[in-house]
């Protein structure tokens, strides 16, 4: 139990000192705190302003077959965002550090690409293709990391080589592809994998069969909802993984709610595009670790929705110090946001304070009561 010391007037916790009586969360209106607010802002801003770039980016080649140079690679990015959004050199590079160099021969020895033989396939829009990286061709490496400044620390690389891997996809978008970013974002969960596990969202395979490769993990259970996806891995991935592994067409909560703690060790989920379209879905996943606290529970890009959580944070504490119609306009768009954090009791009148709550263990616990 957390000791409480009381003082006249006041209570004081490791965290925090709280008013008597203050039943919300209070952010006074000074001096400091909205200069931290409005450094918040523009961090905010510079970062979506810049990721509004990445989809020219990410993918973008070089045009000049005896190109080495990564830091000119660099100088090539700062001259595109600055002619598309008007970036300052300062700016920029707050955004990129480097332009770092994708191996071409060590991301083609990844297991899965040499591994894995696929054919190509479409049926009913859903198409597996070949496809190739160029060399000086740029990619995405990992999720941008988010700094307690909200600041975003955007990590690219470029193709030394030639390489070649697969895309999933349809018409309008793509599915999943085996890329230096799915590779990076996946890595930590692939180690962690053990036991008995379940792999919510088949995809591509990758996660499966880079699993299996794990000494601890002895059977692996794929839950897909797409008939065409499901017969690809029961047909083509599930042949090719050399350990026990069933697959159940079924919605990924039709089979969660039923799900009883003791029977994985393991669990993964993978239904989302982005950190955007997984937010929804990880608010209602993420609160089934405390119905299973005997299995471990992880998601694909989870830091990249927290971050996107702290956020939300932020906009709270931004509309706390606002006008009353800003604070109606909030209430109405996040209620449950607005309403847990109103009801943690604290007053946060130094910008410091705010760090607590700009963390993705609170923003975690913030997503289990949303």
């Amino acid at each position: 139990m957390q000791a409480v010391i009381h003082t006249e007037g006041f209570f004081h916790t490791k965290n925090k000192i709280v008013k008597k009586g203050n039943l919300v969360m209070n952010v006074t209106y000074t001096k400091r705190i909205v200069e931290k607010l409005i450094a918040l802002k523009r961090n905010l801003s510079l970062s979506m302003d810049f990721s509004s770039l990445e989809p020219a980016i990410d993918g973008a080649v070089i045009d000049n077959m005896v190109f080495t140079d990564y830091h000119e690679a660099k100088e090539l990015l700062f001259g595109y965002a600055k002619n598309e959004l008007g970036f300052s050199r300062q700016d920029f590079d707050k955004c990129i550090t480097e332009v770092a160099c994708i191996s071409a021969n060590d991301f083609l020895k990844n297991p899965y690409l040499q591994d894995i033989k696929l054919t190509e396939f479409d049926v009913d829009g859903i198409k597996l293709e070949r496809a190739y990286y160029k060399r000086h061709e740029f990619a995405m490496t990992d999720i941008p990391a988010q700094e307690p400044s909200l600041l975003k620390k955007f990590k690219i690389g470029m193709f030394d080589d030639i390489a070649s891997t697969y895309v999933l996809k349809t018409d309008s978008f793509v599915w999943m592809s085996i890329n230096p970013m799915e590779m990076r974002t996946m890595s930590v969960p692939i180690s962690e994998a053990c036991g008995n596990m379940l792999i919510v969202g088949g995809g591509l395979g990758y996660f499966a069969y880079m699993a299996s490769l794990n000494d601890s993990v002895k059977a692996i259970t794929i839950i897909e909802n797409n008939p065409v996806i499901y017969e690809f891995l029961k047909n083509n991935i599930i042949p090719q993984i050399h350990k026990e592994v069933k697959i159940i067409l079924c919605d990924a909560y039709d089979y969660m709610k039923d799900l009883k703690d003791g029977v994985y060790d393991y669990i993964y989920f993978d239904i989302w595009e982005d950190n955007v379209s997984g937010y929804d879905n990880y608010i209602k996943l993420v609160k089934y670790e405390d119905f299973l606290p005997g299995c471990k529970l992880a998601y694909w890009i989870e830091e990249a929705i927290l971050d996107t959580i702290i956020v939300n944070i932020y906009q709270y504490m931004n509309a706390k110090v606002g006008t009353d119609d800003f604070q109606s306009y909030f209430k109405m768009v996040a209620p449950s946001l607005w309403n847990y954090l109103e009801s943690i009791p604290d007053t946060i009148s130094r910008p410091e304070q705010f760090d607590y709550y700009f963390t993705r263990e609170f923003a975690k616990q913030v997503a289990k009561h949303l």
